[in-house]
This record gives C-alpha cells, sequence and structure tokens, in this order.
C-alpha cells in the first residue's frame, strides 16, 4: 500500500495513552509518550484495511522485547533510533502531558541509587580518568572489573523491574477499561429507568471510587517507568551493593481511596495538600538555587542539591495536575448524575400520566430526586471553585449537610472491615465486666463492695466502659489515617493504664486490691482474659486499618515499640527505681544510768528505694516486710521479744500506745528505728518481704559488767529493796475517750472459698490515719482484736479482753469509748 494513501494511524499503549503515528513513522521501532513502553511501529502492509486505531493490548507483536545485557553504546544506538509518536488530543482539544511520578517507590529509588553510587565510584577512579576507557581500566584493575560486575547485575534488577511495572500497568489499564465501561452500563441503565437512582448511587460510588484507585496506579506506575535518574526516583539512599533488590518486586500503591471514603472529600483535600507542598518545593528549589556552597554533612555537591529539588518540584506539580484530573472527572460524574435524575423524573412523570403510578408515590420519589440533584449541583459548584484555586488557602472546604448525604445516601453508611473488628473488640470489653476475675468476684461487684472515701475500686468497672466508648467512638471517624491512629492511641492508652492499675494494686491494701493477689495468674482469670482478647482486637483494627496506608508502615511498629516499653517500665518499677529497698541494720549500747543496767539494741530498718516501705504482719503487698526480733533458743529456734519501748520514723517519735507497731510506713529516704531492752542472750533480727526476699542480723547481748550475772558477787548483806514504778497518772475518762483512736469500717469481702477480708480505717488523735485489709483474729489497734463477724447485720465484733465493740460499715466509733452492743 502506498504510503500516500495510508489513512491517519493512532495507536493506543497498554496504559491507556493515546499516541497519533506519522507516516515518516511506519516500520520503525519506537516507544510509547507516557510510559516509556518499547513497541514497534507496523508497516503499511501489516495494518488491515480500513483500521484508523490499533490496540497494543491486541497486538503483542507489535511489543519488543528488551535485551539484557546490551552495552551503553548499543543501547544508547538503539534509542536514537526509537520514534516517539505525539500524544494525541483528547475531546476537549487538550493534550494530555504525561505526568511523573506520585508517589516514591522504594525498590526503583534503591536501584537508582545504587546506579549513581556505582557511577560515581567508577568515574571517580584515577585509573579511569587516565586511561579514558572504563573497559581498559578494567583489564588493568580487578576492583574495576568487579564494579562493573556489580554494574550488570544492577542492570539485570532494573530490567525486572521495569518488566514488573509494565506488567503491573497492562493488568491496570485492563481493569480501569473494565470499570470505565461498566459504569457507561450503569448510566445508561438508569437514564432507561431500568434502574432505580438510589441503587445507582449505591453501585456507581463504588465503581467510581474503584476508577479513581486505577487512575492514581496508572499515573505512578507511567510515572515510575519514566525515571531516568535517582533524583526523580525518590532522591539518594544509603543502600549496599550486597543489597541488590533481586526476585519479585512488591509494587505498593499508597493513598487509595477508602470504601467509606468521599471522592469530593478526598479529592479536594487532596488538591489543598498538593498545593500546600508544590508552594512549599518552589521555595527549596529557590533556595538551592541561591546557594554557593555544598550542605556540610551529608556529602551532596550543589548540582545534586538542585536536582533533588527539582524532582521533588515535579512530583508536586504532578500531584496537583493529578488531583484537578480528578476533580474534572467528579465534576463530569455530577453532571452525569443530575441528567440521569432529569430522566427518571420524566420517566416517573409518563408512568403518573398512564396510571402506572400514585400522585403521593410521585410526589414522594420527585422530592427525593430533586434534594439529590440540589445536593449535585452544590456539591459541582464546590468541585469548580476548588479547580479555580492557586493556593492551598484558596481550596473550598467541604462542608454541609449535602456531604454527608453525598456519602451514604439512601442505603446508608456501610461500616468498614475494621469498625466491625472494633465493634467487637468493645463488645469483649463489657463483657469481661460480667465475668469472675477475683475470688469468684466479677468487676461490678467488686466495684461495690469498697465504696468508701477514697476508694478505687469503681476504676473497675468506669475504665472497661471507658475503653469501649472510645473504642466505638473511633470506628465512626471518616478518615482512614485518623481512625487508625485513634485505634492506635486507645489500645496503647488502655494497655498502658491497664496495667497501670493492676500493678499498682499490688501496693494498695484494699479488699480488693487483696483480693487480686489472691488466687494464681491474673491474666488466666475469665474477666482479664476476655479483656484482653477485647484489647487484641482493637489493635487489630489499627493494624487493619493502617496496613492500608503509606504511614501505617511507621506507626504500627511505634505503636508496638511504645506499648512494649511502657508495659515493661510499669511491670519493672521504671527499672527498680520505683521500688522500697529495705536496708536491715542493728546497733547496742549500755543504758548505765539504769538500775541494774541494761542493753538498749536499736533495729533500724532504712527505705533506699523510690516507694514507701510497710513494716507489716501478714501483709500480701509487695512492699510489705515483716520485721521479727527473737531470742534464740536453740540451734534453730528462738522466741519473739517483747514489744519495743520507742519506735521513730524519720524525725517522729510515734508513742508505743497510740501506734499500732504491726503497721509502720516508712517513706523514701526515711528509717524506721525500734529500740528494745533486752537482756544478755543471743539474737537475732530478720526483715521478710511478701515476694520472699530476707535479710537477717544476728546480735550477742554479753552480761553487763557490775551486775549479777557478771560478777556474781558471794556476799551476806540483806538485798536491797527494789524501787517501786511510779505509776503514771490515769487521765480523765472524757479525755481518754477525745485521744481514744477512731475506727471505721469502710467494706467487706467474702467469697466462698478464702476468710473474709474487712478495709478498716484507724484515724489517730493527732489526725494520722491508717487503712489496711484485716482478717478475724487480727489486731486493729493496741490489745483490740477482731473477734467475730456477722454476715447477716454486715458487722464485726472489736475485743480487747475486757471489753467488745461492733462495727458497722460506715459508722465511726472511738475505741475506748463505751461499749456499743
Amino acid at each position: 500500500m502506498p504510503s500516500s494513501e495510508v489513512a491517519p494511524l493512532r495507536i493506543y499503549c497498554v496504559c491507556g495513552q493515546k499516541m497519533k503515528v506519522s507516516e515518516d513513522m511506519f516500520g520503525r521501532p519506537g516507544k510509547c509518550v507516557a510510559c516509556r513502553l518499547k513497541i514497534r511501529i507496523p508497516t503499511p502492509d501489516e495494518i488491515p484495511p480500513n483500521t484508523d486505531v490499533i490496540y497494543l493490548k491486541d497486538h503483542p507483536e507489535l511489543l519488543r522485547k528488551v535485551r539484557k545485557g546490551a552495552g551503553p553504546e548499543k543501547a544508547k544506538q538503539k534509542e536514537e533510533a526509537e520514534v516517539a509518536p505525539l500524544p494525541d488530543i483528547d475531546p476537549k482539544g487538550k493534550v494530555r502531558k504525561a505526568l511523573g511520578p506520585l508517589d516514591v517507590l522504594d525498590p526503583l529509588r534503591q536501584i537508582h541509587s545504587l546506579v549513581a553510587k556505582l557511577e560515581k565510584r567508577i568515574t571517580g577512579s584515577k585509573l579511569v580518568q587516565d586511561t579514558g576507557s572504563v573497559e581498559v581500566a578494567a583489564r588493568k584493575d580487578p576492583k574495576i572489573a568487579e564494579l562493573l560486575g556489580i554494574r550488570t547485575r544492577i542492570r539485570a534488577a532494573e530490567q525486572d523491574l521495569e518488566e514488573e511495572l509494565r506488567q503491573r500497568l497492562m493488568e491496570t489499564a485492563i481493569e480501569l477499561a473494565a470499570t470505565n465501561e461498566k459504569l457507561a452500563e450503569l448510566n445508561l441503565a438508569v437514564r432507561v429507568a431500568e434502574l432505580p437512582y438510589s441503587e445507582y448511587r449505591t453501585q456507581v460510588d463504588r465503581l467510581r471510587r474503584r476508577r479513581d484507585n486505577h487512575e492514581r496506579r496508572q499515573s505512578n506506575l507511567r510515572g515510575w517507568l519514566t525515571v531516568e535518574d535517582v533524583h526523580r526516583a525518590g532522591g539518594a539512599v544509603d543502600v549496599a551493593f550486597e543489597h541488590i533488590p533481586t526476585g519479585t518486586f512488591r509494587i505498593t500503591f499508597a493513598n487509595e481511596i477508602d470504601d467509606n471514603e468521599t471522592l469530593l472529600d478526598v479529592h479536594v483535600e487532596s488538591l489543598r495538600g498538593a498545593l500546600a507542598d508544590r508552594a512549599q518545593s518552589e521555595r527549596k528549589l529557590s533556595e538551592a538555587k541561591k546557594l554557593k556552597a555544598p550542605p556540610s554533612g551529608n556529602g551532596r555537591t550543589i548540582a545534586e542539591v538542585v536536582a533533588d529539588a527539582k524532582a521533588q518540584h515535579e512530583r508536586t506539580q504532578a500531584r496537583v495536575q493529578h488531583a484537578r484530573e480528578r476533580l474534572e472527572q467528579l465534576a463530569d460524574d455530577y453532571s452525569n448524575d443530575m441528567q440521569a435524575i432529569d430522566a427518571q423524573l420524566d420517566h416517573s412523570r409518563g408512568r403518573l400520566q398512564v396510571g402506572q403510578l400514585k400522585r403521593e408515590e410521585f410526589a414522594e420519589a420527585e422530592e427525593e430526586l430533586r434534594r439529590a440533584k440540589t445536593d449535585l449541583t452544590k456539591a459541582r459548584a464546590l468541585v469548580v471553585r476548588a479547580l479555580n484555586a492557586n493556593s492551598a488557602e484558596e481550596v473550598p472546604r467541604a462542608r454541609g449537610t449535602f456531604v454527608a448525604r453525598l456519602a451514604h445516601g439512601k442505603p446508608g453508611l456501610r461500616a468498614p472491615m475494621d469498625a466491625w473488628v472494633a465493634w467487637a473488640g468493645a463488645a469483649l470489653v463489657l463483657a469481661a465486666l460480667f465475668l469472675p476475675i477475683a475470688g469468684g468476684h466479677t468487676a461490678l461487684q467488686l466495684a461495690g463492695m469498697d465504696s468508701g472515701p477514697g476508694s478505687t475500686a469503681f476504676w473497675y468497672a468506669l475504665f472497661p466502659i471507658g475503653i469501649a466508648v472510645f473504642a466505638v467512638a473511633a470506628a465512626f471517624i471518616p478518615s482512614i489515617s485518623a481512625r487508625g491512629l485513634a485505634y492506635c492511641a486507645v489500645w496503647l492508652l488502655a494497655c498502658l493504664l491497664t496495667t497501670t492499675f493492676l500493678h499498682e494494686s499490688a501496693y494498695n491494701e484494699s479488699p480488693v486490691s487483696a483480693a487480686l493477689r489472691v488466687g494464681g495468674p491474673l491474666l488466666l482469670r475469665p474477666g482479664m482474659l476476655v479483656y484482653a482478647l477485647g484489647l487484641l482486637a482493637v489493635a487489630a483494627a489499627g493494624v487493619i486499618t493502617l496496613a492500608a496506608t503509606r504511614d501505617g508502615r511507621v506507626i504500627i511498629p511505634l505503636t508496638a515499640i511504645a506499648t512494649v516499653a511502657g508495659v515493661g517500665a510499669v511491670v519493672t518499677d521504671l527499672g527498680g527505681v520505683r521500688t522500697a529497698q529495705p536496708e536491715l541494720s542493728v546497733e547496742t549500747r549500755i543504758v548505765t544510768d539504769a538500775q541494774p543496767p541494761e542493753h538498749e539494741v536499736t533495729v533500724s530498718v532504712k527505705n533506699s528505694g523510690g516507694r514507701e516501705l510497710l513494716l507489716a504482719a501478714n501483709s500480701t503487698m509487695r512492699n510489705a516486710y515483716a520485721l521479727n526480733v527473737e531470742k534464740r533458743i536453740g540451734k534453730n529456734s528462738g522466741i519473739d521479744v517483747s514489744a519495743p519501748v520507742s519506735v521513730r520514723v524519720g524525725n517522729s517519735q510515734l508513742p508505743i500506745g497510740s501506734y499500732p507497731i504491726s503497721r509502720l510506713p516508712v517513706l523514701p529516704g526515711q528509717a524506721a528505728a525500734l529500740v528494745y531492752r533486752l537482756p544478755e542472750g543471743e539474737y537475732r533480727a530478720t526483715l521478710k518481704g511478701a515476694s520472699g526476699a530476707a535479710q537477717e542480723a544476728a546480735f550477742t547481748l554479753e552480761p553487763v559488767a557490775g551486775t549479777d550475772a557478771a560478777t556474781a558477787p558471794n556476799t551476806t548483806a540483806q538485798p536491797t529493796e527494789p524501787a517501786r514504778p511510779v505509776e503514771p497518772q490515769q487521765p480523765t475518762s472524757a479525755l481518754m475517750d477525745a485521744l481514744a483512736p477512731e475506727v471505721t469500717l469502710r467494706g467487706i469481702l467474702t467469697s466462698e472459698n478464702r476468710a473474709a477480708q474487712f478495709s478498716i480505717t484507724v484515724r489517730l488523735a493527732d489526725g494520722a490515719t491508717s487503712e489496711r485489709a484485716y482478717a478475724i483474729g487480727d489486731e486493729v489497734y493496741t490489745n483490740w482484736t477482731i473477734s467475730e463477724f456477722n454476715p447477716a447485720e454486715q458487722t464485726i465484733t472489736l475485743s480487747n479482753g475486757k471489753d467488745i465493740m461492733i462495727l458497722r460499715r460506715g459508722e465511726p466509733q472511738r475505741l475506748g469509748a463505751s461499749p456499743s452492743l
């Protein structure tokens, strides 16, 4: 066929680019102007008669294979021989300019970083500079030859990646074409009234999101195929030659539209962000061009800095252009929808006229369709305003009730997968409130058992409820990134606060905390197990959400690291900083002014840690230590000595008769000193913690010189009458009542398998208070012990051997006052 008779030919690349072929290009090798796909333009004889359009996806024989291992000179010659058909003009009269990549592809960036690093090393070689030829230098220097071998491997990886990108581009183009065909079919169906408008909106919104995702993928794939240097690939990164990407490349696409996002919101916000990024890149490019000296510390030249800034500006410009194209398409979509509404209204009027539709039904349908058309008119006006914006500040906000109606329309909002997972986690957290957690009691029961002032038991119920509420609320956040961040925040705060609350219960004296310390591992109890599963479900919702975003690759591991670090810091008490660290010591001296002289022993317990230390007997608190001073009566046995004559904590002297020695708090940095008057003999002071850690100090008191035991004098002198102790003057009964401590029964914890526990507050006359859990038989105050518990009346009986007193919950009484029966 003579060339003069050849009709104009247009070729559609597999990437969707339409190109016009001139007569002088027939039979020559070429490449796509958008994706750089190597093609062969057919000769006039190969073109079927009456054919003016060729789709390359239907003619694989026109695709040229890329030969691996071709030398740079041959590759350059072939590239110069290639022709590039001109991009065709779209129906609006605009030439579609090929966009650069919108995002950075990590494998492509690594490969071009390796290429730039390798070429810099080769061209910087003195031998290459002297010989003027890389091949000659390679024959003389094995290191240069090794670098050439690395170059061959990098080029092979680059060609493999390019082939993978072309394959993905072809798949995307096919899927995009199929989606556009479905959209056209839907538009036709709604115009001829084969499909109700409400159902049309549901289907068309889903397909338009899919179409726009394919369009973004196609723009990225085309842009990545045009990348030829490290600057357009995203900038150089440090990659070792040993880590050349090989095998199957993972092509990931970021910033895709989620199912519950509206195109109006996404594209308007995308344009706003792109314009802001473009303005920033323009400032950086202007600053880079003004540089007089290269930046220090990174080894880059001024030319490289400027090239990176230009490439960044090109990417932002591509994002601006892509966002505007999507908004133009959205404006066309809204126009088509309004035309479809008009067609539906005409069809309804026709049915009304022939009697197929009642007047009431027509009025309802007309009102719904006109409101939808009004919403579309407002949305299209918003799109037009956004397209006219030249800066981020000029882009309007998508606000108003019409935006919400466009989002979910008639069928209602469809919850995404992560929302269902989060709601399931919230349900599990709430279900844990009704399962046993301590002593057969649920969290709700524990919250009501200790209701006195200052109690924190109510948090056992309020805290899980708060977590469930926040998890449910997070699922309604429309932005996928913000929703994922909210899930992670709920998970992180729940883990840290739950761990802190449960860990601190080991140092609390309330009956509820005491119950938590009994019964085996806490995490294996039904309530805690279901609660933990609920928190894991919330975390899974966060992973599902953020895995679809580019930022998820950073946020997910950071959240995991923060959780592990925070929980570890809590359970280890900040690496042991916030633990009670007792130091036991014993000092002895002889009291010579006593008659007869005797030994005074001071047993000191110093708290060198960062948490309060409690000297208490029979306590399960983690910071509680039992102090025993006993006299040895055998090799491995002994008897407890009498009570100390004085007790001092820090600089405060505590009267023996006004403070229970069985419970003695010692603040960080303070020391408790208990003074004993003891006869001669062998003694041992032991300090044993609830965790089993123990300290021991043994000491021997020798007979005091001058006493009968030391001198044993043989005399017949009459023994002197011992001095009678001076009886202290007893205060009046009213004064005794005023000085007597006040006790209050705060709560009672009972269960089938363990003894009842009673939370009792003791308030002294000087205002000091103590609060702890007691059992039947324990001493509450000097000589006052719990002798009886009445479950029916919920009362306990205190006795000192002579008097008794009945305590009722919440009613304070003074010890030593008239007995209350």
